[in-house]
């Protein structure tokens, strides 16, 4: 508890509180469980911690319904209902959240995979498109091949070089 009160970690100070007036509580020592929870209430309202808020509020029921108080027990019962209900909805309120997350992430996923498989399905009507186009002039290059030749023929021929004639040699 003073670790807690030292670091200035209420809800630490509050969780030992509770964890004390139950140890109290198991001792059979219902007002010492008072003073203890009811410092730990405090703390915890102040700090907004609803876990123990809670924890304190149902020490504080069996507490005073050990001494006899009912109506003051069933007021701390309501209290700890009342938190128990707000810690369902925070924890229904996450999981909403991580669905809404997920669902968003999903539907990311889903429209890049549409995307690509969009791209990939031009490209390949492309190429179809090319290979058809090349089907049907099966050798377009074939005039510019026989003008390659017949230049490198031509080439060659004003290359070669021819050896001179010695003289008087016919």
């Amino acid at each position: 508890m003073s670790i807690g009160r030292e670091l200035k970690d209420a809800p630490t100070e509050a969780a030992t509180l509770a964890i004390l007036g139950r140890v109290a509580l198991d001792s059979r020592k219902a007002q010492e469980a008072i003073t203890h929870c009811t410092n730990g209430l405090r703390v915890a309202t102040d700090a907004a911690a609803l876990t123990e808020r809670g924890d304190n509020c149902q020490c504080l029921y069996l507490a005073h319904k050990a001494i006899g108080d009912g109506m003051t027990a069933v007021r701390y019962l309501e209290e700890y209902q009342v938190v128990q209900d707000s810690l369902e909805n925070e924890k229904n309120a996450r999981e909403l959240t991580a669905r809404d997350l997920l669902y968003t992430f999903g539907k990311e996923q889903l429209a890049d995979s549409l995307r690509y498989a969009g791209e990939r399905l031009q490209l390949e009507s492309e190429r179809t498109i090319e290979s058809m186009r090349a089907d049907q002039n099966p050798q377009p290059c074939l005039g510019h091949r026989r003008w390659g030749v017949a230049a490198a023929r031509g080439c060659r021929s004003l290359v070669h070089i021819r050896p001179e004639k010695k003289a008087g040699t016919p």
